[in-house]
């Protein structure tokens, strides 16, 4: 994921540096040819580019979302916040350094493991 504040500036700049056309455009979102299988450059409109937040992040879709997302913890990677949205959900992780990163599922994530992390997180 790419944050820009033109988003057709960057679509331009990106997709013209790696060779990738644009596959899908929704909201503020613009979403490239696959690089390799499961992974795509999707750039993603915002008001402004700022210090508190990474503008370059990566955002993965496994297979197995729990599994994949278990695995990050055992790793030593954390679970910062949920996000249920009406077209995607996701959590917002980091690794071990603290870089934050998105990890997808196309279900919702159990309203449980939400209210769990609230009171944790």
């Amino acid at each position: 994921m790419i944050d820009a504040v033109d988003l057709d500036a960057a679509v331009s700049f990106w997709s013209g540096l790696l060779g990738l056309a644009e596959t899908h455009r929704f909201e503020q979102y613009a979403l490239l040819e696959e690089i390799a299988p499961g992974t795509r450059l999707t750039i993603q409109q915002v008001d402004s580019i700022t210090a508190d937040k990474s503008p370059i992040h990566f955002d993965l879709a496994p297979a197995d979302f729990d599994e994949f997302v278990a695995r990050v913890e055992e790793l030593g990677g954390r679970l910062l916040r949920i996000i249920n949205h009406p077209q995607y959900d996701l959590v917002v992780m980091t690794d071990v350094s603290g870089n934050e990163f998105c990890v997808n599922q196309r279900t919702s994530i159990p309203r449980s493991r939400a209210e769990d992390h609230t009171r944790h997180g």
